[in-house]
């Protein structure tokens, strides 16, 4: 839906020092075609051009997946620390997405984790106060 809307779609790579990299997805109309294989932990990639790391500097919102998210904005993820690297010192809210059931009132969180500012589920966008 925001590519056909005509938004520019950043798509994360897992690259070999265990960091995440950026690849652009065209919006719609466009003559880009979007290819994708086999990333380095089995998960489709897109290919193309990497932007670098530090393409997350210039975007308006970060949506980060997530096992769960507490009401502090402590994102769960799978235990990697793929996305807590890439979303430190990034400006732009953070938005998980989660189902409902995977909004709780407290997650293990270390430290290092990065808080998101929105969750959403099938249920709505919950904005995440912070301190």
């Amino acid at each position: 839906v925001l590519l056909e809307r005509g938004v520019e779609v950043l798509v994360p790579v897992i690259v070999d020092d265990e960091t995440l990299d950026w690849v652009a997805l065209s919006p719609a109309g466009t003559s880009a075609t979007h290819t994708f294989t086999s990333g380095r932990l089995g998960i489709r990639e897109p290919t193309g051009p990497r932007l670098g790391r530090g393409a997350l500097a210039d975007v308006d919102l970060v949506l980060a997946p997530a096992t769960a998210v507490d009401h502090a904005g402590h994102r769960l993820g799978q235990g990697g620390g793929y996305y807590d690297r890439a979303l430190a010192g990034v400006r732009a809210p953070v938005c998980a997405v989660v189902f409902a059931d995977e909004l709780l009132p407290e997650v293990p969180h270390e430290p290092h984790d990065v808080p998101v500012q929105l969750a959403v589920t099938e249920q709505g966008v919950f904005r995440i106060p912070q301190p």
